[in-house]
């Protein structure tokens, strides 16, 4: 199971970079990023201080950049969780050239806010730049005063009182934005517009819940709850596919599957079939 997980924590790391850091004072949990304007691919005024009301989710990413390609998927099943009621996603398109940012979002089915800027000679102008983003994809999630409150990489207090990291990436945006706005209520929108397989798991203790499988090469897919399970779809083409749930941090078996084989290195998975 060493090799699987060691490839979860790979397919979660953000390998895409542009530019260094370059502010002298980098943004952290607790401050007030910069407002700024914009506008929107679809030509409309975007100013972030008018977004105060909501919970705001900045989400820097690129075309050019696979990890924040991956990390889609995840924002698009946040928006049907959440709609755009308490939750603002804004993504900042940080590109190398000149590109049709507008058809690649609505191909996407980026439903939200977008924005695209160019890293080009006038770069110290750019929201990125202001920001100090120089990894990608770097998410900032801002509280209702507009207040930093989780970054990619931030420390908490578990509930033993250690220290440990979290994340704002990809099946961990779900896991942070649940500590402020609840788990998910209404779970209808997901299930009727996503597409794919239905996955479902009873753990009403858990706190935390992927589904990692061969057919995303073993990284981590997050699970939504309601009301004590936990709820996710996987648009699975035809074949032969073994998984398993990571709850807590703990690797099982679907308890609701009957089908359970050896990926010949001893180590027991979930096998579904998908005609």
């Amino acid at each position: 199971m060493s090799k699987i997980l060691i490839l979860l924590i790979a397919s979660l790391s953000p390998l895409s970079f542009l530019n260094a850091q370059t502010e002298d004072k980098l943004l952290t949990v607790g401050d007030f990023p910069p407002d700024f304007s914009a506008t929107t691919v679809d030509g409309k005024p975007f100013k972030l201080s008018e977004c105060k009301g909501k919970y705001v989710l900045l989400n820097f990413w690129g075309t050019w950049c696979l990890p924040c390609i991956h990390e889609i998927p995840d924002l698009r099943d946040i928006q049907l969780l959440y709609g755009s009621t308490e939750l603002e996603i804004v993504s900042i398109a940080v590109e190398r050239k000149e590109k049709d940012i507008k058809f690649f979002t609505d191909s996407a089915g980026m439903k939200w806010t977008n924005i695209s800027e160019l890293n080009d000679e006038d770069f110290q102008k750019t929201i990125s730049y202001r920001y100090g983003v120089g990894m990608f994809p770097t998410n900032y999630l801002l509280d209702k005063e507009g207040k930093i409150i989780a970054f990619p990489f931030y420390f908490v207090k578990d509930s033993t009182g250690k220290i440990k990291m979290s994340y704002l990436q990809g099946p961990f945006i779900y896991q942070t934005l649940s500590k402020y706005l609840g788990d998910t209520k209404d779970i209808s929108s997901y299930l009727s517009q996503s597409k794919g397989t239905l996955f479902s798991l009873s753990e009403e203790n858990a706190k935390n819940v992927l589904l990692s499988g061969s057919f995303n090469q073993w990284g981590g897919k997050a699970l939504y709850r309601v009301n004590g399970k936990w709820f996710c779809k996987v648009d699975l083409s035809p074949g032969t596919y073994q998984y398993k749930y990571i709850v807590d941090g703990n690797w099982i078996v679907d308890p609701a599957n009957p089908y359970v084989v050896d990926d010949g290195s001893g180590n027991k998975n979930s096998q579904i079939i998908i005609k």
